[in-house]
């Protein structure tokens, strides 16, 4: 008998997942699942089902035992009885956008920061064409300190590099 998800028996499962009974039975069962962005099924094992893991679209992230498998767009993986495993899904697109947005405000933050203290700290001197000078290394080292919090706070955006980076191997797109 011919098939699909539009006429299978449907059920949700987990944080909003679906899954589609194509074939089941006794002997056979092949569900069709989808699990959105930033979802897992629980960690557990079966008594006497093989399964068969296939990633249509998107990439998913398999833990089976104490192993980490990626799976990527048309991959799959099987899992023999007994063996414990759990399906992750990620998506980093939003964590993309994110990043892009972190570099733009900490950009604006250290653009405006700096030249409010250059305005403060030698704005006279500027607009009435004084030499700036800087008196020993005290000195030198106040302007530093007040030059310093735009710059060190680039580690916030390069936060949210390296963790778009790390997650983009479990990455889905719906």
């Amino acid at each position: 008998m011919k098939i699909s998800k539009h006429s299978a028996e449907h059920y949700i499962w987990g944080d909003n997942c679906d899954g589609w009974h194509l074939v089941k039975g006794q002997d056979l069962s092949v569900i069709h699942e989808r699990m959105p962005a930033n979802t897992s099924e629980v960690k557990h094992y079966h008594e006497k089902s093989r399964q068969f893991f296939f990633v249509l679209s998107g990439t998913a992230t398999m833990i089976v035992g104490d192993k980490e498998f990626v799976l990527h767009q048309q991959e799959g993986i099987e899992i023999a009885p007994l063996i414990s495993h759990q399906m992750t899904v990620m998506n980093v697109a939003r964590l993309e956008k994110t990043k892009k947005a972190a570099w733009i405000v900490w950009g604006l933050y250290a653009a405006i920061m700096i030249l409010y203290t250059t305005a403060i700290k030698f704005g006279s001197h500027l607009w009435f064409g004084r030499p700036i000078s800087i008196d020993g290394p005290y000195q030198f080292g106040l302007l530093v300190a007040d030059y310093a919090p735009p710059i060190l706070l680039m580690i916030v955006p390069l936060m949210f590099w390296k963790a778009a980076n790390l997650a983009e191997k479990c990455e889905v797109k719906e």
